[in-house]
């Protein structure tokens, strides 16, 4: 996505918006298993008169059907731990690992 943030009244790009912004998800689904990836980027952006730089961040899901009502999953984000903020001074969580069981009823 290529875009210009801009406040119509004032003329003045929008804070934390970004002018380029980028995903790209894949996923199979075969027998039993289903797995996915996504990856993701955002441009850089100023906040307050501070800018912020540009960064990506990938995810990997996986997920298996036990039956009709049960599937185990997994799931990892920010899988390269990457540093990034989307508010001046506030980092985002590292990687995070999530495993899980899901039940339809």
């Amino acid at each position: 996505t290529l875009q210009d943030p801009e406040d119509c009244s004032t003329g003045e790009t929008l804070l934390r918006r970004a002018r380029r912004l980028a995903s790209v998800n894949v996923s199979r689904t075969s027998g039993r298993w289903y797995a996915g990836g996504s990856v993701q980027y955002t441009g850089e952006r100023t906040d307050s008169g501070h800018d912020l730089p540009s960064y990506w961040l990938a995810s990997l899901d996986v997920r298996y059907r036990i039956s009709q009502e049960v599937s185990l999953y997994g799931r990892i984000e920010n899988l390269f731990d990457r540093d990034y903020e989307t508010v001046y001074g506030y980092y985002q969580p590292g990687r995070g690992v999530y495993v899980g069981v899901s039940l339809k009823m």
